[in-house]
């Protein structure tokens, strides 16, 4: 069960671990309940991430009509002109470094290949912890020769644990390359007791650095904002190696572990 840190946050028993260069610093609730959504929003995200990397590999003549992946690539795919299938049987972590969790289920998502456009639900698929339902949309342009895919996606999860419910909407520009992910736009987050607006702006994930129980951006930033609010979190090259991310409330800012305020989605 997660403890209250705020009369407005519900999370997991945690950690504080934090430094800046002023050694009176000390977070603020406002600042912990920012880290706390952002973590648990951008896990949800980066399912969508996962489901969308199939298109990272294809080039733009036909699309492939057999398995797409060599056996015992999780997840196996089957991608047609007219679709294409995540299945990730009984359970496994995914091979695209997107995500570190396991995930179990299949997605279908139906394409249309002139158009360049997807759309799937999500009704039978675990993620990590998480029952998950829901859908997602994109439209995407594939840079050729297997190199990496831009995409708009919009998607709306429901991620439930033991009963309790919270909601990812989520309006994003990516860009999927061999190595990397780069994110803009917008993800509106709902748990069981307050709802979050994250602001995205540049934030680049290394796929070698996500693969770690606590996946974090080696660039970028965000803004998280809720009940009048906000505060904004900003990532640097070395985040994944420390932990460590700028946190700015107000006039106060400081450098906090993010690492230290795994969530309901954790």
């Amino acid at each position: 069960m997660r403890r209250t840190i705020t009369a407005n946050a519900l999370i997991l028993p945690v950690l504080l671990s934090a430094c800046n260069k002023e050694e009176d610093f000390t977070p603020t609730e406002e600042m912990e309940t920012a880290v706390m959504a952002w973590n648990d929003a951008t896990s949800a995200s980066m399912l969508a991430a996962e489901l969308m990397n199939p298109l990272a590999s294809e080039d733009d003549g036909a699309a492939k009509s057999v398995d797409a992946k060599a056996e015992g690539y999780c997840p196996e795919v089957t991608s047609t002109t007219s679709s294409i299938t995540l299945d990730y049987g009984e359970g496994c972590v995914p091979d695209s470094g997107l995500v570190p969790y396991e995930v179990s289920g299949s997605v279908t998502l139906e394409r249309d290949y002139i158009a360049r456009s997807l759309t799937g639900t999500a009704d039978e698929l675990v993620y990590g912890p998480a029952a998950v339902d829901g859908y997602v949309t994109a439209s995407y342009s594939l840079l050729g020769g297997g190199t990496g895919v831009d995409i708009h996606e919009e998607m709306d999860f429901t991620f439930s644990i033991d009963n309790i419910e919270s909601t990812v909407v989520q309006d994003l520009y990516l860009n999927l390359r061999t190595t990397y992910l780069e994110a803009d736009g917008q993800l509106d987050y709902q748990d069981p007791v307050n709802e979050f607006v994250i602001d995205v702006d540049a934030v680049h994930y290394t796929y070698a650095n996500i693969w770690s129980s606590c996946p974090l951006p080696d660039g970028g930033s965000a803004g998280v904002a809720w009940q009048g609010l906000e505060v904004s979190i900003t990532f640097h090259e070395d985040t994944p190696q420390t932990g460590l991310a700028t946190v700015t409330y107000q006039d106060m800012s400081g450098e906090m572990d993010v690492c230290a305020y795994l969530g309901y989605l954790y």
